[in-house]
């Protein structure tokens, strides 16, 4: 409800709807992507990037296959502008403080290595 600013909860007519407007173009033949800045996206996000579908979690992405999630990334080393497929109507739902739960491969099994800090062009020392 904090998403759309709503006082009453909508009914499921209205949810299906606002779904199916965001996720699939008026000829319902294919999913609506969108841009956005990677950095501004919630957890919980799914962005195509390597041609492949990624979940956005903490800092890190996770590319997603049928058998769970296979790889990790830094979230940094994505693209500053995304190729976002979940729909427009998620995302605000995500922004506004929804905690999806995350297959168990999400970060226990795949650990997501950051880039080393620079300090003026040079490596940070440990």
């Amino acid at each position: 409800m904090v998403a759309y600013e709503l006082t009453n909860l909508p009914n499921a007519q209205t949810v299906d709807h606002t779904l199916a407007r965001d996720r699939l173009d008026p000829g319902r033949s294919r999913q609506i992507w969108h841009e956005q800045n990677r950095d501004g996206l919630p957890d919980g996000t799914m962005v195509q990037w390597q041609d492949r579908p990624w979940l956005l979690w903490g800092a890190c992405a996770f590319r997603w296959t049928h058998d769970g999630y296979v790889d990790a990334a830094a979230r940094e080393r994505l693209p500053r502008q995304a190729t976002v497929l979940t729909p427009r109507c998620t995302v605000r739902v995500l922004r506004a403080g929804y905690r999806p739960l995350v297959h168990e491969t999400v970060g226990s099994s795949l650990p997501c290595t950051l880039p080393e800090k620079t300090t003026e062009g040079k490596a940070a020392r440990a």
